[in-house]
Protein backbone atom coordinates (compact mmCIF):
# COMPACT_ATOMS: atom_id res chain seq x y z
CA UNK A 1 0.00 0.00 0.00
CA UNK A 2 1.22 3.12 -0.87
CA UNK A 3 0.21 6.56 1.38
CA UNK A 4 1.66 9.37 -0.24
CA UNK A 5 0.72 11.59 2.49
CA UNK A 6 2.07 9.71 5.33
CA UNK A 7 4.24 10.89 8.03
CA UNK A 8 6.57 9.20 9.57
CA UNK A 9 8.42 10.64 13.38
CA UNK A 10 11.25 8.88 14.76
CA UNK A 11 11.49 8.91 18.44
CA UNK A 12 15.02 8.36 19.91
CA UNK A 13 16.91 8.07 23.46
CA UNK A 14 19.47 10.39 22.66
CA UNK A 15 19.47 13.66 24.80
CA UNK A 16 20.20 16.97 23.07
CA UNK A 17 23.75 16.37 24.86
CA UNK A 18 24.44 13.88 22.54
CA UNK A 19 24.89 10.39 24.74
CA UNK A 20 22.20 8.27 24.81
CA UNK A 21 21.01 5.39 26.97
CA UNK A 22 23.56 2.34 27.93
CA UNK A 23 21.20 0.26 26.12
CA UNK A 24 21.30 2.13 23.12
CA UNK A 25 25.76 2.24 23.44
CA UNK A 26 25.32 -1.29 24.10
CA UNK A 27 23.47 -2.51 20.74
CA UNK A 28 25.46 0.40 19.36
CA UNK A 29 28.49 -1.35 19.99
CA UNK A 30 27.81 -4.72 19.51
CA UNK A 31 25.97 -4.59 16.38
CA UNK A 32 28.95 -2.30 14.65
CA UNK A 33 31.28 -5.27 15.62
CA UNK A 34 28.52 -7.91 14.27
CA UNK A 35 28.04 -5.77 11.23
CA UNK A 36 31.83 -5.45 10.63
CA UNK A 37 32.89 -9.07 11.17
CA UNK A 38 30.45 -10.08 7.92
CA UNK A 39 31.21 -7.32 5.81
CA UNK A 40 33.99 -5.40 6.25
CA UNK A 41 37.78 -5.94 5.00
CA UNK A 42 40.12 -7.26 7.42
CA UNK A 43 41.87 -3.83 7.61
CA UNK A 44 38.53 -2.28 9.09
CA UNK A 45 37.79 -5.36 11.08
CA UNK A 46 41.21 -4.67 12.98
CA UNK A 47 40.48 -1.26 13.39
CA UNK A 48 37.79 -1.45 14.67
CA UNK A 49 38.64 -4.12 17.38
CA UNK A 50 41.12 -1.82 18.34
CA UNK A 51 38.82 1.19 18.69
CA UNK A 52 36.70 -1.21 21.22
CA UNK A 53 39.64 -2.07 23.16
CA UNK A 54 40.78 1.11 23.85
CA UNK A 55 37.63 1.80 25.51
CA UNK A 56 37.66 -0.83 27.26
CA UNK A 57 37.22 0.88 30.75
CA UNK A 58 33.54 1.62 29.53
CA UNK A 59 31.37 -0.95 31.13
CA UNK A 60 28.82 -1.08 28.51
CA UNK A 61 31.12 -1.04 25.92
CA UNK A 62 32.83 -3.90 27.54
CA UNK A 63 29.98 -6.00 28.20
CA UNK A 64 28.96 -5.93 24.46
CA UNK A 65 32.65 -6.73 23.31
CA UNK A 66 32.42 -9.78 25.82
CA UNK A 67 28.40 -10.93 24.25
CA UNK A 68 30.40 -10.33 20.86
CA UNK A 69 33.57 -12.72 21.60
CA UNK A 70 31.09 -15.01 23.52
CA UNK A 71 28.17 -15.15 20.79
CA UNK A 72 25.77 -14.22 22.79
CA UNK A 73 23.64 -12.06 20.65
CA UNK A 74 20.43 -12.30 21.52
CA UNK A 75 18.64 -9.38 23.60
CA UNK A 76 21.03 -7.70 25.78
CA UNK A 77 20.85 -7.38 29.42
CA UNK A 78 22.19 -4.26 31.31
Amino acid sequence: MFAPKAVLWLKNAQSVQGSGSRLQDYYITRNRLLFAAKYASVKTKFALLKQTFSQINNPTRRKALFDFITYRFGKGKL
